[in-house]
């Protein structure tokens, strides 16, 4: 919900800049000039998000490379387990 309201205020003050009021002249060079600011922010924006978003997707693997190696030990745990069990059947079966 925030986020909807943070692109509403986002898109009226950007709104703003498109029809500027009457006391205030603004020549189109300027409009221009504070469209390409607003694109230059909104990029940096993303750009961040972008930057978290690679750095979470990299924790993710880590994680899941540390729960691929603990699975691993686990499944020679049980297989040492099984094994140590079909001795054991083996010698009560002689």
């Amino acid at each position: 919900m925030e986020e909807v309201a943070g692109a509403l205020e986002h898109l009226r003050h950007w709104l703003e800049q498109l029809s500027p009021r009457l006391d205030e002249p603004v020549t189109p060079l300027e409009l221009l000039r504070r469209q390409l600011d607003e694109l230059v922010t909104l990029l940096e924006l993303l750009r961040k998000r972008l930057e978290l978003l690679l750095w979470s997707l990299e924790l993710l693997r880590q994680v899941l490379e540390l729960l691929r190696r603990s699975l691993e030990h686990q499944l020679r745990r049980l297989e040492a387990l099984r094994q140590a069990l079909d001795e054991l059947r083996g010698r009560l079966g002689e």
